[in-house]
């Protein structure tokens, strides 16, 4: 996830799950996040291309917080890709 929509995500109140290949990037925006007052956790470095990162990923988010309801994906050429989860 992008560390701009990180913030904007956790300003709005939203728990965010990160992560990132580049650990002192993914510290970084938890730092902020968290300096603003909001709450997240990162997994890093995570490779979204392996599907076990993946699956890890997800599972810290159940793990923490109980459920996903929106999915994020920034692409290395910066386009954001958002997909909501719905929940039965």
């Amino acid at each position: 996830m992008g560390r701009a929509a990180a913030l904007a995500f956790a300003r709005e109140g939203a728990s965010v799950v990160g992560c990132d290949v580049n650990v002192a990037a993914a510290e970084a925006t938890v730092e902020m996040v968290r300096a603003q007052g909001g709450t997240m956790i990162s997994l890093q470095p995570c490779h979204l291309t392996e599907p076990p990162e993946c699956q890890a990923l997800v599972d810290l988010g159940m793990r923490e917080y109980g459920r996903i309801d929106v999915a994020v994906q920034q692409r290395r050429d910066g386009v954001l890709q958002l997909a909501p989860i719905h929940h039965p």
